[in-house]
C-alpha cells in the first residue's frame, strides 16, 4: 500500500492467471492492504489504462475482481504490476506498468 500524491494506491502483481482468466487477483498476504484500500466496498466503478469498464464486483472470498479476458489481454505483455488508485468514493483507476 502506497500513499500516492492524489490518494491511496494499491499495487498488485500481474500473474499468468490474471491474463488467462480476466481477473485482478491479490494475494492473501495483501488482504490487509486490500481492506485499507477498498474499505467496505463490494462494487467499484473501474477504468484500466484509460478504458472505462463500468461497475465491477469485488469478490472478497476469492480475492479478485473480474475485468474480462479481453481487457486483460490488452494490457502490455511487458507490464508486471497493476497500480490501483482510488478516486472519490468508489472509482478505481488502474494503470499497468
Amino acid at each position: 500500500m502506497i500513499d500516492g500524491n492524489r490518494g491511496v494506491v494499491f499495487e498488485i502483481s500481474i500473474r499468468k492467471s490474471s491474463r488467462d482468466y480476466g481477473y485482478i487477483f491479490w494475494k492473501q498476504s495483501q488482504d490487509e492492504d486490500a481492506k485499507q484500500f477498498f474499505g467496505e466496498l463490494t462494487k467499484i466503478t473501474m477504468w484500466i489504462d484509460g478504458s472505462y469498464l463500468g461497475e465491477k464486483l469485488i469478490d472478497w472470498k476469492a480475492r479478485r475482481i473480474f475485468v474480462g479476458v479481453r481487457c486483460i489481454r490488452n494490457v502490455a505483455k511487458s507490464a508486471s504490476v497493476f497500480r490501483l488508485e482510488l478516486c472519490g468514493d468508489s472509482e478505481v483507476r488502474v494503470v499497468s506498468h
